[in-house]
């Protein structure tokens, strides 16, 4: 109720790559209310019990829960948001649709009767019928994640895909590759969504594919090597630039730093001044930051260091 503490507000909008303050194309059904209103605006509080809908090619829709877990939404969807336990930042049941989970806190998400739960980490779930027939997907990028369901737990690791329907037991698979692309491009598409908005305040000249190009490769080279320091550096350093501190605090972290250590008021100044002219950041800019701020090249050269020595001779 509005009473109570929010579960989650509207962090972001967008339909057709184009940002939105608010949108009539999403249906939300309110705790306890039978009446379903129209329309969903960008910091608009979400409750518990509360279930939202879309229904648009196109659409766009970023939560963002108290503790800056994401939860991103796109084309047709049907989610519902369900009480936390203690400790959890965001709980949901995936009616319809896929949802999208970036989180450094503990989440659920639980559908058909599954509760998939995580620590802190990257995973996808969708859940489409089809000619009679459900189809229900886990996608797990980074970390590892529970899956519980019929009395059995099972952790599905990084980098591996499952298919969860209801009278099958199937095995984790390696993401096809085709997939890592189809997710970088979403996660490009959100970003973007901030990226043209910091562009069309600014009265800069706007090219959305051009822009949703860029976002979708760094997105694309972190998803396919996790471990690659430059490439999530290069990530949280432009979502920097572009005003998205919870997807650049996850990466950041990430990276073993603290981004408020690393990157002080001064030094993020002097990098949104060289990159805001240029939106996207062009990896020449961000190469231009590490050489001026040795700060934030010892800090990567460490971390790398640190990466070779955990993985060992050969690893």
């Amino acid at each position: 109720t509005s009473d109570e503490p929010h579960a989650a507000i509207v962090n972001a909008i967008g339909l057709g790559l184009e940002p939105q303050t608010s949108t009539d194309e999403v249906f939300v059904l309110r705790f306890a209310d039978f009446d379903a209103q129209t329309g969903l605006a960008v910091n608009e509080p979400l409750f518990e019990g509360d279930m939202i809908q879309g229904d648009r090619e196109g659409l766009l829709i970023e939560l963002r829960c108290n503790g800056g877990s994401l939860i991103k939404l796109s084309g047709r969807f049907r989610v519902a948001l369900s009480a936390r336990r203690a400790g959890q930042d965001c709980a949901l049941d995936l009616l319809a649709g896929a949802v999208d989970v970036v989180t450094d806190l503990p989440t659920e998400v639980n559908v058909g009767g599954r509760i998939i739960g995580s620590e802190g980490t990257r995973y996808a779930v969708d859940a489409w019928a089809e000619t009679g027939a459900t189809s229900v997907n886990l996608t797990v990028f980074e970390g590892a994640v529970s899956l519980r369901g019929a009395g059995e737990v099972q952790r599905i690791e990084r980098m591996t895909t499952i298919a969860l329907q209801s009278n099958a037991s199937a095995e984790p698979t390696a993401i096809p590759e085709a997939k890592l692309q189809q997710h970088a491009r979403l996660l490009g598409e959100f970003d973007s969504i901030k990226a043209i908005q910091t562009m069309q305040n600014d009265g800069d000249e706007v090219d959305a594919e051009a822009t949703v190009q860029y976002y979708t490769q760094l997105n694309q080279a972190v998803l396919s090597a996790p471990d690659d320091p430059t490439a999530r550096l290069r990530l949280a350093l432009a979502q920097t630039a572009i005003d998205r501190p919870e997807a650049a605090q996850y990466n950041f972290k990430r990276l073993g730093v603290d981004e408020e250590q690393l990157l002080d008021e001064a030094v993020m100044q002097r990098f949104r001044q060289e990159t805001i002219r240029l939106v996207p950041p062009s990896d020449q800019r961000i190469e231009l930051l590490l050489r001026r701020e040795p700060q934030l090249r010892q800090q990567l050269d460490s971390f790398r260091t640190q990466q070779n020595l955990n993985r060992g001779p050969g690893g």
